[in-house]
């Protein structure tokens, strides 16, 4: 990898005024990285950072977010891996999908694969987040040639004929709400908060330089329109057989999976968690108790620490060499 490389979506924030000393972007001090624009195979001009040497290893971002929610993550793993962050399809800096075609997961996971394929990366270890972790199980069932490990970091796809937990549904109606309000007023800094807030288990705990990226992502012309029809595919992407998954298939997914969830989370409950391992033959949960949707944000160095661990004792078990990542007997640690 060549030495580090900045272009003004680096180095400037939303309203182009230079980032702080104690930028997010810190977190990449002394690590050579670049972040380029990359036009897929499927012709979408894609935003992505790159750092590292190593097998190649992926961060899919959440609905509405953009690479650098990652940026307290990829250094850590540059050290081992070819990191490869992006900007998902309609997110960030990436292209918008065009206004006649469909956008859902199902969408964005066909433009990793094209992003993968642009890049020559056969196949490779996912981490995802929200959206970004549905994308990664999405694309372990469906393409397990080019998935090699999974990391499902808060949120997750569950088998059609697994009903919904009526117990978040009141929450999920409030997001949905705050998220509509949003979509209206873009470029209101005190409704990103407050949706952001979310994302957090304290409301201080919102990065005010990730609040001004993400102003500065929604208010792209075309985002709202193309952003609510994402959110309108993902609210019936269960049921609908172009991107649902059924309960035989996830019991037949070979792709080693580990389910990393809060005791917070107001979207995806732990029970969310709980039954998806039912099904996967590989799966294994870690429960962090400190953060709530970000656990890869707010608690990074047990979230680094925890992956690094499990990534290397699934490639010792490719080896042959059986190594546990935890004590089973560790409470935390729900197998």
């Amino acid at each position: 990898m060549s030495a580090s490389t900045y272009n003004d979506v680096a180095l400037h924030s939303s309203t182009g005024a230079a980032l702080r000393s104690e930028s997010l972007w810190q977190g990449l001090a002394g690590v050579p990285h670049q972040v380029r624009y990359v036009e897929t195979s499927l012709g979408v001009r894609t935003r992505i950072i790159e750092a590292g040497d190593g097998p190649p290893l992926l961060f899919l971002h959440g609905t509405g977010g953009h690479l650098e929610v990652f940026l307290r993550n990829i250094g850590f793993f540059a050290d081992d891996f070819h990191i490869v962050a992006m900007d998902l399809l309609g997110h960030g800096y990436t292209d918008l999908p065009h206004d006649d075609s469909l956008f859902d997961w199902r969408t964005v996971a066909e433009h990793v694969l094209s992003l993968m394929d642009t890049l020559g990366i056969e196949s490779a270890a996912l981490v995802g987040e929200a959206l970004g972790a549905q994308v990664a199980q999405w694309l372990a069932v469906q393409y397990p040639a080019r998935v090699q490990r999974v990391v499902l970091c808060g949120a997750c796809i569950l088998p059609t004929e697994d009903a919904d937990d009526v117990s978040l549904m009141e929450s999920q109606a409030a997001f949905q709400e705050l998220t509509a309000r949003a979509l209206e007023d873009p470029g209101s800094i005190e409704l990103m908060r407050e949706r952001m807030s979310w994302l957090h288990l304290k409301r201080e705990q919102v990065n005010d330089e990730m609040l001004d990226l993400r102003v500065g992502f929604w208010t792209r012309p075309g985002f709202t329109a193309a952003h609510r029809k994402l959110l309108g595919s993902l609210r019936t992407a269960r049921q609908n057989p172009r991107t649902s998954l059924s309960r035989a298939a996830l019991q037949q997914l070979e792709v080693p999976a580990l389910l990393v969830w809060t005791e917070q989370n107001p979207l995806f409950g732990l029970d969310s968690a709980l039954r998806l391992a039912e099904y996967l033959p590989t799966a294994e949960v870690e429960v962090f108790s400190d953060s709530a949707m970000w656990p890869q944000f707010d608690e990074a160095e047990k979230f680094n620490e925890l992956v690094q661990s499990w990534l290397s004792a699934q490639h010792r078990s490719d080896l042959g060499v059986m190594d546990p990542l935890i004590d089973l007997d560790d409470p935390v640690h729900l197998p």
